[in-house]
């Protein structure tokens, strides 16, 4: 997890990385601290999803920073509380507000819905391409790709977003996923409905 306080300061953290590989994925967290359930997931997850995601992967966090002491807080501003907190990262809505609208310019079709939202960028020789930029709305699509909840959801993207370097190969898993759960699903459903049927004849009948 990366704490990117405004867009240019993640631009320069990005051109800065001499780990990145020529090409690889790099994901953008939006997650309004202040809504009462984003604050209950960053707090219970943040140290798990930093150390997990390591160093193949940069989870940048737009409108987080770290540092801050208690006494100059803004308003607006935020100290996470989550027990390892040892950096005092905190949230800062006024910078997170000119994050989202930087990107609502950058990016064409994103629509920021005021919840948890990922964006997963192809990233080549360490400059973010804008184009083929892959959105996550966790509220919606962790049911839509049959995921239990969005810790179900993190940790499978952590993996694909370690494992490929282009979005293309991300949203390919991710419809194999849908696939799947589609499938499962309507069969689960038929023979849930075979089932009632069988139930009903049997009380139907006469013995």
């Amino acid at each position: 997890m990366v704490e990117a306080l405004d867009f240019d300061k993640m631009k320069k953290e990005i051109a800065d990385r001499d780990y990145y590989c020529k090409e690889q994925l790099v994901c953008v967290l939006m997650a309004r601290y202040s809504i009462s359930e984003i604050e209950k997931v960053i707090n219970d997850n943040y140290f798990y999803w930093d150390r997990n995601s390591g160093k193949g992967l940069d989870i940048y966090l737009p409108g987080y920073g770290e540092y801050i002491c208690p006494d100059v807080l803004k308003k607006g501003q935020i100290i996470l509380k989550f027990d390892s907190n040892d950096t005092r990262v905190y949230f800062d809505g006024e910078a997170f507000i000119l994050f989202k609208d930087e990107l609502s310019n950058k990016i064409e079709k994103f629509k920021y819905k005021d919840r948890m939202q990922m964006l997963i960028f192809n990233c080549n020789d360490n400059r973010l391409d804008f184009k083929d930029v892959v959105e996550i709305d966790f509220s919606v699509d962790s049911k839509k790709y049959g995921f239990e909840n969005i810790n179900e959801f993190m940790e499978e993207i952590v993996i694909y977003a370690k494992k490929y370097t282009k979005t293309k190969e991300l949203v390919d898993e991710l419809r194999k996923k849908r696939i799947k759960y589609l499938i499962l699903n309507n069969t689960s459903k038929v023979v849930g409905a075979i089932g009632k049927a069988v139930v009903s004849a049997i009380k139907g009948s006469v013995i």
